[in-house]
């Protein structure tokens, strides 16, 4: 019969393999890089969960360069940390946002579009 000392042990430690599994996988797929002949046009702002982030919009083509589709994707900054834990574990399968564990430059849910920076 297990102790209650163990099964809380074996709580923890399942907790902790749930929150970090999904980062580790998420890390694995390779980042679109930005293309800076391109920018967003202006501002992108959301609201995700209860998370409220804006932040400047990047350029980027798909993983590998290999699309000629850009995508207006950014790097979320969050006025709340707790909403924004929040935010990384609902959202983090529909790759719209990263939250504080993963990298940043996911798609935007409110993505603006790409423009041609004139020289």
């Amino acid at each position: 019969m297990d102790s209650p000392l163990f099964r809380f042990a074996r709580f923890i430690a399942l907790g902790f393999a749930l929150t970090l599994a999904p980062n580790a996988l998420a890390q694995q797929v390779p980042a679109a890089k930005p293309d800076l002949r391109y920018e967003c046009d202006g501002q992108t702002r959301g609201k995700i969960g209860f998370t409220i982030w804006s932040a400047q919009g990047i350029c980027v083509r798909d993983a590998g360069g290999k699309s000629a589709v850009l995508r207006c994707t950014v790097s979320a900054s969050a006025i709340d940390i707790p909403s924004k834990i929040g935010a990384e574990r609902i959202d983090r399968a529909s790759g719209k946002f990263s939250g504080i564990f993963g990298a940043t430059n996911r798609p935007a849910p409110y993505g603006g579009s790409c423009k041609e920076v004139k020289p």
